[in-house]
């Protein structure tokens, strides 16, 4: 969906309103969110817990996604790049179908995995 919306948005030229909550609620967002990875993964590596770890990726997928909104927000709200926006999506969403296919091998391996042990 968010390739077909952005792809569209571009297409079409279509601006997105300027959005001062939104811009807010991804500072908040970023401030709690990071830490949160960085712990996960150390926890996860810690206690030798894929599925802790795993947990911390798809933490950091979120964090790309906010970074990408805030990015595009603002060059939207400061500089009027209409286009900004809905480029950014984009970029997250390859992230995260790349996250996501990662996940997918991950999980078909780790059975095999814990057979060889």
């Amino acid at each position: 969906y968010v390739t077909y919306k952005s792809a569209s948005d571009l297409i079409g030229a279509e601006r997105p309103d300027t959005s001062l909550v939104g811009i807010g609620l991804n500072v908040v967002a970023l401030a709690v969110m990071i830490p949160v990875a960085v712990a996960q993964r150390r926890t996860g590596r810690a206690l030798d817990n894929p599925a802790v770890t795993a947990q911390s990726q798809e933490t950091w997928v979120s964090n790309y996604l906010s970074v990408s909104l805030l990015v595009g927000l603002g060059l939207n709200a400061t500089l009027d790049w209409w286009w900004a926006d809905p480029s950014a999506a984009l970029v997250v969403a390859g992230v995260a179908a790349k996250a996501g296919i990662d996940a997918w091998r991950e999980a078909h391996e780790y059975p095999q995995q814990e057979q060889r042990r």
